[in-house]
């Protein structure tokens, strides 16, 4: 009876790490995006940790375009 509950909570911890990681998986992977370099960003085979890291897309959305007078 005990050993049935165990391999009950067990699996549905497994289930909820499974469900957290599909859910969160897309926003990592789009935070770490972008902080990559255009190179990284094209390549064959994809980098998850960016190498040099860089905050050129922030400064060009707030610099150089209309969306940070859209915040004002």
């Amino acid at each position: 009876m005990k050993r049935d509950s165990t391999v009950r909570v067990v699996s549905l911890y497994l289930l909820i790490i499974v469900c957290l990681a599909s859910t969160l998986l897309p926003f990592v992977w789009m935070i770490s995006t972008s902080f990559k370099q255009d190179a990284e960003i094209y390549t064959r085979t994809p980098v998850f940790i960016p190498h040099a890291p860089t905050t050129a897309a922030y400064r060009e959305t707030f610099q150089g375009s209309e969306f940070s007078h859209a915040l004002s």
